[in-house]
Formats: structure tokens, sequence, C-alpha cells
């Protein structure tokens, strides 16, 4: 090759210089957003009768992928399927076959619960770290933070740590007292009340002790009942919050009736140490004579945050984890108990959403990330209490608080969205299964128990039967105690074999009236075609008929009981079409289009990694 003459080298040397150097491309994001227990469908519904105009769910109909539904992979149960989401494998490769399993080779007797059991080895984020990608979760099941194989560059762990309780006050006028205020001169100078308080009527208080376990006192609030309206007449319309018996020196805020307060707890010295103990009270109902008070006041919890930097950064934003949804205190609420009322659960739903979104973008903000995976786990449930909305009485009231808690979760996702760069990074938004309506449960021990065709074995057992069960919502696993398989194995594998097919037609031949109580009832190597053919699974797999819950160790010795305590449940087959989940995606480079067909929840995995350019967790 010729040499340059010095006057061209000089030329090419200058104008290579003056060349600016190539734009690196920008960084891809991928968010996987978990809504279990969502039906797309009802979604769709919502969304195409003009319920949802937030701007959450909008984007991802009007220029995203809209399945709008995802197939099941069972069991249809929140823990499996969240592995399932990130695995892009089924149970019986995972091992992760319900929240319970009685281990490989173990006792009849023995358990392991998914949170305690070791995690695949190939995730989303361990083909992520592998490439030397940053990973964030919020509120993700696993990712706790307990070890390596839990732990991503940042997140909020999903086990909660409850410290005070919740509880729901309701009071006549007779419990309302004076001896603390009253004592001025006119009813707009009690000494008690802070200079910009005025009561027209006589304050009345009671007490609130919160019992901290790291204290050995209580701290006391007192509510105050004020009547802040100068017309003659006692109107209470307001309740003044203070730590202190003088509210001018402990004043927190006031509350009004629908509306809520946020209190953060000190310790009793005053101090506090790491992030606050907080609690909201809400006044449900405010009697203006105080004839009927309800008020509630939320338990404190802590779901710990990592790093440290994340953890400073929600404290400065105040941003605190305020727990999983009251399910009990709901279920008192509309039994007419103490308790609060389904407006209320929908606001503590929308509560928990925001705080997912604001952990999520305070995540985001603080270190460049590449893939985020965030649960919002709400709809299980809102199945398990909102889903009568056929029943005359309290149905439409149900209705309207389960399309309120869409709403929320719209308002949340729309505050999610604007938050990312959607020209760099695509959202997935899932539900891997629909919970289901129930009506009544079926003890499932109850029913071999009582089988004819299983006396032979009960006898031989000496007892109950020769069998332990694992039941989960509408799944049932029936353990055999199989000797040289498992450690107190009793029956020989010829004998096993025999009394595992006996197990599983007592079942199918099991009706209430003339329906049938169970949709599938499979022997573990039938189940392959389930993907649940795992050492792990019951030697009988039995899923219920619609409408069925699957319990065992009741009381009740009726094997089929109505009006059970929750009204939906996961664990369905998910061959039902009513189980099947939910599939949107939105961001670059996915082009607006409906599927034709429902994406199966094996294909999520393969899905997200391919958006980043990462192979597919291998399991």
């Amino acid at each position: 090759m010729p040499k340059l003459a010095p006057a061209s080298a000089l030329a090419l040397a200058l104008l290579l210089a003056a060349t600016p150097p190539a734009e690196a491309a920008p960084r891809r994001q991928a968010l996987l957003v978990s809504l279990p227990g969502a039906s797309g469908a009802e979604l769709e519904a919502l969304y195409r009768a003009g319920e949802l105009t937030a701007g959450g769910f909008a984007p991802f109909f009007e220029r995203g992928e809209v399945g709008p539904e995802l197939e099941p992979v069972d069991p249809t149960l929140p823990g499996p399927t969240a592995i399932a989401l990130v695995t892009g494998a089924p149970p019986g490769r995972s091992g992760a076959v319900g929240e319970r399993w009685r281990p490989a080779g173990g006792a009849l007797r023995d358990r392991v619960d998914l949170d305690a059991s070791p995690l695949p080895a190939s995730t989303l984020w361990t083909v992520a770290r592998d490439a030397e990608m940053t990973v964030g979760a919020v509120l993700w099941p696993g990712l706790d933070n307990s070890n390596r194989e839990r732990h991503v560059d940042w997140g909020v762990s999903p086990r909660e740590i409850a410290h005070f309780p919740p509880r729901s006050i309701k009071l006549t006028r007779a419990r309302w007292v004076d001896n603390a205020y009253g004592r001025g001169p006119g009813p707009s100078l009690y000494w008690g009340l802070p200079p910009t308080v005025r009561s027209h009527s006589t304050p009345l208080a009671f007490s609130v002790p919160f019992m901290m376990p790291h204290e050995r006192h209580e701290l006391i609030y007192d509510l105050v009942a004020i009547d802040r309206t100068d017309d003659g007449v006692e109107n209470y319309d307001g309740l003044l919050v203070t730590r202190d018996p003088d509210p001018k020196k402990g004043f927190v805020g006031i509350v009004e009736p629908g509306g809520w307060l946020r209190v953060e707890l000190p310790f009793a010295s005053g101090s506090r140490q790491g992030s606050p103990e907080v609690a909201w009270i809400k006044v449900i109902e405010l009697d203006p004579r105080l004839e009927r008070t309800w008020v509630h006041v939320t338990g404190t919890f802590y779901s710990r945050a990592y790093p440290s930097s994340l953890v400073r950064r929600l404290e400065s934003d105040k941003v605190v984890y305020p727990g999983s949804l009251d399910e009990k205190s709901l279920e008192a609420g509309l039994a007419g108990g103490y308790g609060f009322d389904e407006a209320t659960f929908v606001e503590q739903a929308e509560r928990l959403a925001a705080f997912a979104v604001d952990a999520t973008l305070a995540g985001l903000d603080l270190k460049p990330t590449d893939l985020a995976l965030v649960e919002l786990p709400l709809f299980d449930a809102a199945g398990r209490r909102l889903a009568r909305v056929e029943e005359a009485e309290i149905g439409p009231r149900l209705a309207a608080a389960r399309c309120e808690l869409w709403r929320g979760v719209d308002r949340q996702l729309a505050r999610l969205l604007a938050g990312l760069d959607l020209a760099t990074t695509r959202v997935y938004l899932v539900s891997g299964y629909a919970s289901g309506r129930v009506h009544s449960d079926v003890d499932v021990g109850d029913l071999l128990r009582l089988a004819p065709g299983l006396g032979g074995l009960r006898e031989r057992a000496g007892g109950p039967g020769p069998w332990s069960i694992e039941t989960a919502g509408g799944l049932a696993h029936v353990y055999l105690p199989v000797a040289g398989r498992d450690r107190d194995g009793v029956l020989a594998p010829a004998e096993a074999r025999s009394a595992a097919r006996a197990v599983a037609d007592a079942l199918a031949a099991a009706r209430d009236g003339e329906a049938p109580l169970f949709s599938r009832v499979l022997l573990r190597r039938e189940a392959r075609r389930l993907g649940l053919d795992h050492a792990n699974a019951g030697d009988v797999v039995a899923f219920a008929a619609p409408g069925y819950r699957l319990v065992t160790g009741t009381k009740n010795p009726v094997a089929v009981e109505r009006d059970p305590e929750v009204d939906a449940v996961a664990g369905r087959s998910a061959a039902e079409p009513a189980a099947r989940g939910l599939w949107l995606a939105l961001g670059t480079g996915i082009e607006p289009r409906r599927l034709r067909r429902p994406p199966s929840t094996l294909d999520v995995a393969r899905r997200v990694a391919a958006a980043l350019d990462l192979p597919r967790p291998k399991n």
C-alpha cells in the first residue's frame, strides 16, 4: 500500500479529529409489572365501558400490544405463577408445585413453603446479572434480599414485618368524655385546643393506645371530637388527633368523615430510629351528635428496602410501606362488626399500589436500571372479598368497589408511565391467572375418610388413611408414604400405585348432588401433560370444579360446606377460560396490535429477555 504524502496524512488526521465520535446506543430498559389475580376479560370490559380514564391502561390499548388475556400455567397460584413468569419453566421443572408441598423423599407430614425453598438456578434476574446488567425489584415474590439468589441491585422485599395491629373503633355518645376539656369560660376558648382550632360545642375525647413491640409502655393518642360550625347547634364535624392530653402540645392534625390522616408514631423517648412507625387513621362515620362514630386505625408495617441509598431516598420522600391489604377488617366490617367498609379496603389497595410505584420510580432514579420487576398484590385479596357482585343486597356495592379498585390501579399506572421514557423502555403488564368465584368448601380429607372404596386402606393405616393432603384454593395434592422413596414409607411401590388409583377414583366419583366436585383428577405421571410431574407433586393431583374451594382438616364433619369464608380463590385448573390472566405490552419496539390468541405465561420470560438481548432463562 503506497504511503500518503505528508499533506495528505495531515488532512486525514484533521478530518478524523473533526469527526464526532459515534453516539452510544441508548440504554434499553424493561419493566415487568405483575397484577396477580387480575382478569384480562374484566379489565377490557371496564375499559371499553369508559370506566378507566386516568391514562394508565389507555396507552396499552391505544398504542401497545393487547392480548388481552394470558394463558395460565398449572397450578394457577401466586407463588408458582411468579416463578413461571421469571423462568419460563412449568412447575414440573422448577418444583414449585404449590404454595406448600411435601419435599421429595420426605416424611408424610413434612412440608416446605415456597418462600423457604431454593429458587430455580436460572431466572430473568440471574441472566441479567450474568450480563452485568442492573436489576431492581419491588414486592416481587422471592426477592427478599436474604441471600445471593434472592438479591438484586435494589429493591423492596415482599416480606412484611407487622408491628402494631390494625383496629376498628365504634363508639356511642356515652364513651366520649370531657374531663380533660371544656373547662374554659366559653365554647370557643377551651384551653386544650390549638389557637387555630375552634369548637363551638364541648370538645370530647377518646383515648387510643399504641402498644409498640419495641417499647415497654404505650403511646397514647387522643381523638377529640370538635364542632367547627358556629350555628348554635351541636354538630360535630371532625376529629382532632393529639399525642398529648393537651392538644396545644400534641396536635397532629384533623381528620374529617371519609378522610384519612397520616400519623408518625415516635418512640417513647421522642426519638426515631430509622424509618418511622406510620399509621393511617380514617373516620368512616361521624354522627353530628356522636351517637355513632366509626374510626379505623391501620397497623404499622415494615418491608425492608435495599441498599441503604434507597432506604434514605424513601425516607426523605416520606414513602412508607402501608402493609398488605387488611382482609380480616373488611370481612368483619361487611358482617357489621368491628372492621371497615369496602370503600376503605379499596383506598388501602390504592395506597399500596402508590407505594409500589413510588418505590419503583425512586429506584429507577437512583440507579440506571436495565430490568425492573414489580408486583402489585391487590387482585387476589380483592377476589377473595369483593367477588359477590351478583348478590342482590351487597352485590352493587362490591361491584362498585371492584370498579374503583381498577380505577385506582389506572391512576397509579399513569403515574408510573409518566416517570418512564417509553422511547427506550418496554413495559409488560401481566397477570398469570384470574381468581374464580366459589360458593362451597370441600374437605378433601373428609371425602377420603367417607369414600366407600378406601375402607381397606384406612383399616391398614389404623387411622384416617395412609395419606397426607396439601390444599390451596382449587388445588389439592394427596401424598402417600412409599417404601424406598419416602423417609417413612410403608406402602410397597405396587401397593402404592394401587392406592393412588383408588384415591383418584374416589375423588373423581365425588358429587355434590349431581355435580362433580373435581374438574380434573390425575396421578402424578398423568400430570405430565399439565407440567406438574415433579417429585414435589402429590401422588394424586386434583383440581376443584368451578365454584368449589378445596380445604382439609376442618372440624365440620360435612365434606361439602356452603358459605365459605372467601368469595373467590386462585388455584383453579388452567384449562378453564375464566382462569386466564392479563397481557399488555407498551414501549420501544412494540407495534400496536391485537393478538389473535393469548400468549402463555411461559412465554413471558422469553419476551422480556429478548427485549434486553439476553438469553432466555434455562431450566
